[in-house]
């Protein structure tokens, strides 16, 4: 048996697909990733809870993405 880690980009990705974006976000912390990666993942995050009717959450995750993601994204899914 031999055991291989993945990637970081591979170990957001399984997250992602089983929308355990929390745990996706922690991962970001240790991995020490850049703001723009964590931004990205705050926007899905935010996507995920928008479609899951949680607005109030999503708008919360847009809110913490200032500065990296543009605001006309946020408008758009409010329109």
């Amino acid at each position: 048996m031999c055991l291989k880690e993945k990637s970081t980009s591979e170990k957001l990705d399984m997250l992602y697909r089983k929308s355990l974006y929390l745990v996706a976000l922690n991962l970001a912390a240790t991995q020490n990733l850049e703001p723009s990666s964590v931004a990205d993942i705050r926007r899905q995050y935010g996507d995920h809870l928008y479609t899951r009717g949680d607005y109030d959450g999503a708008m919360n995750q847009y809110v913490q993405t200032i500065g990296q993601l543009q605001p006309s994204y946020v408008i758009r899914k409010v329109n």
